[in-house]
């Protein structure tokens, strides 16, 4: 089978959470997607009230991960 190497990696868009990269954290490289603007977030019905603010998130996913919308990473700024 081969690898894909068009994976969320080495998308300029990714970016890595604290303590997960390359694979290093309890979740195997998570990280978010800049790729289009944060979602809101609603907790569950029947939540508590106090768990009822709503929030904006950016998709988290792995670094294995992979979409229709890749853009290699820039080597250099």
């Amino acid at each position: 089978m081969t690898e894909r190497k068009l994976t969320c990696k080495s998308c300029q868009f990714f970016g890595y959470l604290p303590g997960e990269e390359e694979g290093k954290g309890s979740l195997g490289g998570m990280g978010e997607c800049r790729r289009s603007a944060p979602k809101s977030y609603s907790p569950p019905i029947g939540s508590s009230i106090n768990d009822c603010n709503k929030s904006v998130v950016w998709p988290q996913l792995l670094d294995s991960d992979w979409c229709g919308e890749y853009e290699r990473k820039q080597e250099s700024w």
